[in-house]
């Protein structure tokens, strides 16, 4: 705690201004907890003053930690099984990418920026209009249920579609 004080001492020291500091403390009962500490030092009518605050962010820290965990976990799953994902902004139309769908198109990831026409290119004649179907249902934020038995030759073709592309 004392260093973290003195840090701030030091970054405030003769000047008016905000910072900012990540840092970990022990409580009282020894547990450790995450905290970001706001400093603000400012001038008024010639006094100086100093006011920080505490904020406890340990659980949104642990959260931040899982989610990274889990982010790496998936894509090391995609790597390894050739899955990828394409995630579409139904308002903008912008695509996403997961680096896997680059590579199962010959590409690194950020080789060129993603979009209907660069994924259709890469698509078998013979499945191009399904897939433009389904893409086009997709953006319309139709729901389709796999199980359906309208739906699976459907997902076979998608399926061929998978392996060609492999």
């Amino acid at each position: 705690r004392e260093a973290v004080f003195g840090h701030l001492s030091e970054q405030l020291a003769g000047r008016a201004g905000v910072v900012r500091i990540f840092s970990t403390v022990r409580t009282k009962t020894g547990e450790i907890r995450d905290v970001l500490v706001h400093a603000i030092r400012s001038q008024f009518h010639g006094e100086t003053a100093s006011t920080a605050m505490v904020l406890d962010i340990t659980e949104s820290r642990q959260r931040e930690r899982a989610l990274i965990k889990s982010e790496t976990s998936l894509r090391t799953l995609r790597t390894i099984s050739t899955i990828g994902s394409i995630e579409v902004d139904l308002q903008t139309r912008a695509s996403v990418w997961s680096d896997e769908i680059f590579r199962m198109f010959g590409a690194e990831p950020g080789d060129f920026l993603p979009s209907p026409d660069k994924f259709f290119a890469h698509v078998h004649p013979d499945d191009l209009a399904m897939m433009k179907e389904a893409w086009g249902r997709a953006t319309r934020g139709e729901l389709v249920d796999p199980r359906s038995e309208e739906h699976t030759s459907e997902l076979q073709s998608l399926r061929h579609l998978v392996c060609r592309l492999l």
